[in-house]
């Protein structure tokens, strides 16, 4: 059954997100999967899946300009780690697709929630911080927003450049 759900979920995702390759398969598949209850082969495939990313983007195959993909399966691999009280994973998982896609929100986020979960607030402050920089110009209703706010941190924005930034010229 999860297989014929998966599939009838890659069938629609290529309308809306060509292309869509393995990858995008073992992370709908595994959607499936965690909704039947089946969390530790939900959990398999996408570590399959962020692995596969992982190696696209190591050998240059991995289209990211601009990304395709604006779930990095290692992010959505934290969220469920998160959402099931796994901190420690989680934080491993953001991680990881914070150096895929450095100041990505959702992994900041993320990360400020899951090591405020694991008691080092001191830590969380710092991805909180890096969050509201990032996030500086957005809406302060955003859930995301609210829910990082929420943890009582007293973070202020913090912009950090890990790497040089690339100018953008669209000619």
């Amino acid at each position: 059954k999860a297989g014929l759900g998966a599939e009838i979920i890659y069938v629609g995702l290529q309308d809306i997100h060509p292309p869509i390759g393995t990858k995008e398969l073992k992370v709908a598949e595994a959607y499936v999967r965690l909704a039947e209850g089946n969390r530790a082969e939900g959990v398999r495939l996408l570590r399959g899946a962020a692995d596969d990313e992982r190696k696209a983007r190591a050998a240059g195959t991995y289209p990211n300009d601009p990304p395709m993909d604006p779930w990095p399966a290692s992010r959505v691999l934290g969220d469920v780690l998160a959402a099931e009280g796994d901190h420690a994973g989680a934080v491993r998982a953001y991680g990881e697709a914070l150096r895929q896609e450095p100041n990505d929100a959702w992994c900041l986020a993320g990360l400020a929630k899951s090591w405020v979960a694991l008691g080092r607030r001191d830590i969380a402050r710092d991805f909180a911080g890096r969050f509201l920089a990032v996030w500086s110009g957005a809406d302060s209703g955003l859930r995301l927003t609210q829910e990082v706010l929420a943890l009582g941190l007293d973070a202020k924005p913090t912009a950090v450049t890990l790497r040089p930034e690339r100018t953008y010229d669209p000619r």
